[in-house]
């Protein structure tokens, strides 16, 4: 989280990995951090799917984890014991002068 706060305030996005629910399946999917308030207890991502979305911090450590949800599909345990998808992932884009 240090990391993604740093990174915002750079003015840089953050790509993270996360597990979101969309109807009443979860789905993995990547997401851009545009927003991140430690002492309100929000992070707002913004994702292809659902838009702009406001998450606690506990509610994003859950998505970004895949604990959100039990019930993976033999597709989501595959990418996950082969290393296709791994929790807390986060891509983090710089300048070349940083």
């Amino acid at each position: 989280l240090v990391q993604i706060y740093q990174s915002l305030e750079h003015n840089t996005p953050v790509i993270v990995l996360l597990s979101e629910k969309s109807g009443d399946t979860y789905a993995m999917q990547y997401a851009i951090v545009s927003h991140i308030d430690a002492e309100q207890n929000k992070i707002t991502l913004c994702n292809p799917n659902n838009g702009t979305v406001d998450y606690t911090l506990e509610q994003f450590i859950a998505a970004t984890r895949f604990e959100n949800h039990k019930e993976k599909s033999i597709r989501e345990r595959v990418a996950l014991a082969v290393g296709s998808w791994a929790r807390n992932t986060a891509i983090f884009v710089k300048t070349t002068n940083e």
